[in-house]
């Protein structure tokens, strides 16, 4: 009875630990693809701030920016202007592409930033 009962207790803690070890497991990979994941949001936006920042969005579509040498809080970026660029073609003004950008998938953006002919001063 003794060896029986030494081998039944043998199989459950090989299970016990066999159960821990794939638990750690999992929380482990979890978390490498929470960190994955949390590192890729974040490699994201940072393209994301470079394009805006070399593309010189921020030069119309941000309230001061262009004034203040961009000295303005990135809370602000993107936001329009109320001043208008007055031409030939009318008058246009830098909408708030934070607005903008939520109203529209990432398939019609790409499809209006390929086809799109936008007024002056826009590129």
């Amino acid at each position: 009875m003794s060896s029986l009962r030494n081998s039944l207790v043998g199989i459950t803690a090989a299970v016990v630990v066999v159960n821990v070890t794939a638990v750690c497991a999992a929380d482990e990979v979890t978390a490498r693809s929470t960190n994955t994941a949390a590192s890729s949001a974040t490699s994201f936006i940072e393209r994301g701030r470079y394009l805006v920042e070399i593309a010189g969005c921020n030069d119309c579509h941000t309230l001061g920016y262009a004034q203040s040498g961009g000295q303005v809080p990135e809370s602000t970026w993107l936001t329009g202007d109320s001043l208008g660029w007055r031409g030939a073609w009318g008058t246009t003004y830098p909408r708030n592409l934070r607005l903008y950008m939520q109203t529209i998938s990432e398939d019609q953006w790409l499809k209006i930033a390929h086809t799109a002919q936008f007024r002056p001063p826009m590129p």
